[in-house]
């Protein structure tokens, strides 16, 4: 816990640092203006910002903020994926990449831009895919203005800072990376249409893959417990909305559970073992798969009403 005047922090999230840009984008224009020259230069006097967060698209994933803003006639938008100290996942920047294009495409923005926020330190990491890298030191030296509101924002940032220094991150185990790595493309293979970020770093204590479906958006997914045996469906729901939509569905073999203070939707499937060969493991990886189909079918046929 660090101590700065009266205020106290036991922890920064992403999420924390995310609502704080947000914010910040819409009502500092100097603010808006010293990011975005990080990204466009000469992008001149800007309109009309807007700011949404945690958008998802079903074939390539979740957007963490959005940023959108009018140069000119021109609708431009910023990808923006905020990291404080979760490891760096495979392909992420390539996924930004294809929601970026596809945003284009679709005439929702006349240009699409995407970048990285982080601690420098992290940005030294595996980041160089990102055509844009902000440091979250470069976003405190922004809102420092002087002012009791800029200088408490920019603690804030600078805490985070700190918190991903005692966070070093995770190694990598390469026997259950390689375990991960068959388990990925044999469910590329099995459901073509399940997202899940390509493991190319997994520690050796991982051993829940999460896999987005067609018809989840959101923070919602297929958690696929090995060890345990389970495929949950998380979806932020309660109890007794889980239970109505059960009521809809062809749901035999389904149930709901309880995670701790939440619940999920819960197809019991065969463990498996991430430190032993994925050969040897093959019918219980497909037995798993056939519920992750279930689970789809569902999904595609009766959606999550309630």
């Amino acid at each position: 816990m660090e101590k700065n005047q009266n205020l106290m922090f036991e922890c920064i999230r992403e999420r924390d640092i995310d609502l704080l840009l947000m914010e910040e984008w819409c009502v500092n224009p100097e603010f808006a203006r010293s990011f975005l020259k990080e990204i466009l230069p000469d992008a001149g006097e800007i309109t009309e910002r807007t700011a949404m967060h945690s958008i998802t698209d079903d074939a390539y994933g979740e957007n963490d903020i959005v940023l959108s803003f009018y140069c000119g006639t021109r609708h431009v938008a910023v990808l923006i994926e905020d990291k404080i100290d979760a490891a760096p996942q495979p392909e992420q920047a390539k996924r930004y990449q294809l929601r970026a294009q596809k945003m284009v495409r679709s005439a929702q923005y006349d240009e699409v831009h995407f970048c990285i926020v982080a601690p420098q330190h992290y940005l030294e990491t595996d980041t160089e895919q990102y055509p844009h890298r902000i440091s979250y030191e470069r976003i405190a030296g922004f809102l420092a203005d002087g002012t009791p509101r800029g200088e408490y924002k920019a603690m804030v940032m600078n805490f985070a800072i700190s918190q991903e220094r005692r966070h070093p991150l995770p190694v990598k185990n390469e026997l259950v990376t390689n375990f991960w790595q068959s388990y990925y493309e044999a469910l590329k293979n099995a459901i073509p249409e399940a997202v899940m970020p390509y493991p190319k770093l997994v520690p050796i204590n991982s051993d829940w893959p999460m896999i987005r479906l067609p018809g989840l958006t959101g923070q919602m997914h297929v958690v696929h417990k090995m060890a345990q045996g389970n495929l949950d469906l998380e979806t932020g729901l309660s109890e007794a909305e889980l239970r109505n939509i059960l009521s809809v569905w062809d749901a035999e073999g389904i149930c709901v559970a309880q995670t701790g203070k939440s619940f999920v939707l819960r197809i019991p499937v065969p463990p498996l073992r991430r430190m032993e060969s994925f050969s040897s493991q093959e019918p219980k990886v497909n037995e798993a798969f056939g519920g992750i189909r279930r689970f789809r079918d569902c999904l595609k046929k009766y959606g999550l009403k309630h």
